[in-house]
């Protein structure tokens, strides 16, 4: 099941390459720390975990939905 989860959560990160690509062609800011984030993904999805309390599926959500907080924050901040 753990498995099920980690194949679902690379499933809707498809597309990090067309991101990454999209990025490299900017020259802003906002563009180098983007690409560092798309790099902690990348990173993140390799994680195998430690069976069977710790599966690498429950290791990756949890570190996604950490990248995804720290976006978001970041985000707030931008608009405000």
């Amino acid at each position: 099941m753990l498995i099920a989860l980690k194949t679902n959560i690379k499933k809707e990160l498809r597309g990090l390459r067309k991101t990454e690509q999209t990025l490299q062609k900017r020259t802003d800011s906002d563009s180098e720390i983007l690409l560092g984030y798309t790099q902690a993904i990348r990173k993140t999805l390799q994680e195998d975990g430690e069976p069977p309390l710790n599966g690498g599926g429950t290791k990756v959500y949890e570190q996604i939905e950490e990248i995804n907080s720290r976006l978001i924050k970041c985000e707030k901040k931008k608009r405000s």
